[in-house]
């Protein structure tokens, strides 16, 4: 296979990966950032020139061991995981708005942005509203 069509593979599983990881649906967000990983590995075989592809490489595969960590962990304490996963993401989608940034394409950066910052205000309000609802010790 040519090492583009192997790219188009990759940013395909990549696009689906963050849409499941999004939507809190972890394995499967692991089996497609294994994948959008797999075809990069692919497509630098094939003589892929695309920029910064071993830090793409990787970047998917710290994000595979972070969702599978979570995964593990979420039957120990599952509002603990539950939030730190949710800034895993939000770290997650700024470093991918970052790239983007530096690439120049500006409207994917600003919605990778904007992505980050709901879901830190989302993860916080939930984390401190969990924090500061005593009314069941007054029960």
């Amino acid at each position: 296979m040519d090492a583009s069509a192997l790219e188009l593979d990759a940013l395909k599983f990549a696009k689906l990966a963050v849409v499941y990881d999004q939507a809190g649906k972890y394995k499967e967000a692991v089996f497609y950032y294994k994948e959008a990983a797999q075809a990069l590995i692919y497509a630098g075989m094939a003589g892929s020139t695309l920029d910064n592809i071993q830090d793409k490489i990787r970047e998917y595969l710290e994000r595979v061991e972070a969702l599978y960590s979570a995964v593990q962990g979420q039957n120990a304490d599952p509002l603990k995981t539950k939030h730190h996963l949710d800034l895993e993401r939000a770290h997650f989608l700024v470093t991918q708005a970052f790239e983007e940034d530096d690439k120049g394409n500006m409207e994917d950066a600003i919605e990778l942005y904007s992505e980050a910052v709901e879901l830190c205000i989302t993860t916080v309000s939930k984390q401190s509203h969990h924090c500061w609802d005593i009314s069941p010790l007054l029960k």
